[in-house]
């Protein structure tokens, strides 16, 4: 007996259910548009800001107007800067010239005219005059008026400086290897290191040549020991023996302390 009440309930439940769905499908579809209709009236969207696209006349007429205005806002400040300095300076040079001028030219710089010539003969003196009254200022009036002295015709000779015999440099025979009575000297440059062997009894002279075959001129560079340090150019009479340099050594070419 249970089982039927559950049942039939059940099955009033659904029919209740199904009804009403079919009712409110049939007045959705009577009534949805006006539904909808209502529901935008109520509830608006706001709508999106639209940006405002001019005409290209209009445009260019706008942008016209702004050129203009600039450009005379720009000619407004090249006259207000040209009325307050370049005018004030331009007139305050002008004056500075004319002081100067007036300076140079002025009494200060007036005297005595002194004739040109030898004044010694008051005859030429007074056709000189006559020639000035005549025609002053021409060229062949002051060519008759003017006298060049002698001495001043004469041709100044200058002694020809001699040519300086140009210097030959000739290094010594080296000595054969393993020699007693020879060292090896390396001289270490700017960018390289040349070797050589010497006899003890050579001059000191002969290693600044050979550093000058190297390509270092003795007015800008010269020899130094490594130690005790010693500029070589100043024993140059030495033998390499008294110099110190008895066994193989290294000698640097560098600058002159007086040249730096």
């Amino acid at each position: 007996m249970e089982i039927s009440v559950d049942a039939t309930t059940l099955v009033h439940s659904s029919l209740v259910a199904l009804f009403y769905v079919i009712t409110l499908i049939i007045l959705w579809t009577l009534f949805g548009n006006k539904l909808k209709q209502l529901w935008k009236q109520f509830y608006k969207d706001p709508e999106p800001t639209k940006t405002r696209i001019l005409p290209n006349e209009v445009h260019k007429e706008l942008q016209e107007a702004s050129r203009r205005k600039i450009d005379l806002e720009h000619k407004t400040k090249a006259t207000d800067y040209e009325e307050r300095i370049l005018r004030p300076r331009e007139e305050a040079r002008k004056k500075e010239l004319e002081e100067d001028f007036r300076r140079f030219t002025g009494p200060a710089w007036k005297g005595k005219a002194q004739p040109l010539g030898n004044t010694e003969d008051d005859g030429d003196n007074n056709t000189r005059k006559g020639l000035r009254k005549r025609a002053e200022g021409t060229s062949r009036d002051a060519a008759n008026i003017r006298k060049i002295p002698e001495n001043s015709r004469k041709k100044v000779t200058t002694p020809e400086a001699k040519p300086q015999p140009i210097k030959i440099i000739t290094l010594p025979e080296e000595p054969p290897e393993g020699s007693h009575e020879s060292v090896t000297i390396a001289l270490r440059g700017l960018s390289d290191v040349k070797k050589r062997r010497f006899l003890k009894t050579e001059k000191v002279q002969v290693l600044l040549d050979w550093m000058t075959k190297q390509g270092y001129h003795p007015k800008l560079y010269t020899l130094y020991t490594t130690y005790p340090r010693q500029d070589l150019s100043k024993v140059t009479e030495q033998s390499l023996k008294e110099a110190g340099m008895t066994h193989d050594i290294v000698v640097l070419a560098e600058e002159r302390e007086d040249v730096r």
